[in-house]
């Protein structure tokens, strides 16, 4: 055993492609609660159909604002370093 445990004040659980049953019966097991899909999963919808461009949006407009910032702040820095150096 690894002694590894769920946490289940933060686990769920859900299925895809799986009958009702099965899934409670799981739920039932674990003692988790059962959640249904669409959930998200690091911001993206876990979904059974394929996913669009829109779906990614939201995603792929906070990595493009987290990048803006970061470069932003390094570009700072390095402003800096250069009026430093130059003294």
């Amino acid at each position: 055993m690894s002694g590894l445990r769920i946490n289940v004040t933060k686990s769920t659980v859900s299925a895809a492609g799986r009958g009702r049953r099965a899934l409670e019966e799981a739920a039932t097991i674990s003692g988790l609660p059962v959640l249904t899909l669409p959930i998200k999963y690091l911001g993206l919808p876990l979904t059974t159909k394929i996913m669009t461009r829109n779906d990614y949006e939201p995603l792929t407009t906070k990595i493009r604002n987290h990048c803006s910032h970061r470069l932003v702040k390094l570009s700072r820095m390095l402003d800096g370093s250069c009026l430093s150096s130059q003294s």
